[in-house]
C-alpha cells in the first residue's frame, strides 16, 4: 500500500471506531454494559499498523466521541479515558502473543477497571468496587465476542489490502 493509501484506510478505521462507538453509546444495556464494538477496531489496527497507530485511533475516538456527545471533560468522558488507557496498555503488553479472544477479554477487563478506578476517584469512595466483580464477568464475554469478531475481519482485511498491492 502506499502511503496515501495507508493513511487513508487508517482515517476509514479511525472513523468507523468513532461511528461504532457512537452507536453503542446509544444503546442501553442492563448495569451499564457496554458490548465494545469500537474496540473491534483497535484490535484490527494494532494488528494491521502496529501499535502507535492504535494509540492514535483510541485517543482519537475518545475526544472526538466526547466532542460529539458532548460529554468532554465530564465524569463520564474521564471514565472512557481511564477504561480505554488502560485496555490499551493492556493491548500493547499481549497483542503479539496472545489469540484475539484473549486480548479481547484482557482488554475488555482492563477497560472496565479504568472505569471503576476513575470513577471512584471521582467520587472519592471504593463504593463502586463489588461492582467490578460483575464487570468482570461481562468483560470476558464481550472480551471473546470482540476479539472473534476482530479477528475475522482483521483476517479478510489483510486478504484484501494484499489483493489491492
Amino acid at each position: 500500500m502506499s502511503k496515501t493509501q495507508s493513511m487513508s484506510f487508517l482515517a476509514m478505521l479511525s472513523a468507523m471506531a468513532i461511528v461504532l462507538n457512537m452507536i453503542e453509546n446509544m444503546l442501553a444495556l442492563p448495569l451499564g454494559v457496554r458490548i465494545g464494538m469500537a474496540n473491534i477496531m483497535a484490535l484490527i489496527v494494532v494488528h494491521i499498523y502496529g501499535v502507535k497507530e492504535m494509540l492514535f485511533v483510541n485517543i482519537l475516538r475518545v475526544v472526538v466521541s466526547g466532542l460529539l456527545s458532548g460529554i468532554i471533560l465530564s465524569y463520564p468522558w474521564w471514565m472512557s479515558v481511564g477504561g480505554v488507557s488502560l485496555s490499551s496498555l493492556m493491548l500493547m503488553t499481549v497483542y503479539k502473543h496472545s489469540s484475539f479472544m484473549f486480548t479481547g477479554v484482557m482488554c475488555a477487563i482492563a477497560h472496565s477497571v479504568g472505569q471503576i478506578l476513575v470513577l471512584s476517584f471521582f467520587l472519592t469512595s471504593s463504593a463502586f468496587m463489588p461492582y467490578l466483580g460483575i464487570m468482570i464477568i461481562m468483560s470476558i464475554i464481550t472480551g471473546i465476542l470482540t476479539g472473534k469478531v476482530s479477528e475475522i475481519a482483521t483476517k479478510r482485511l489483510k486478504r484484501g489490502i494484499h489483493h489491492a498491492s
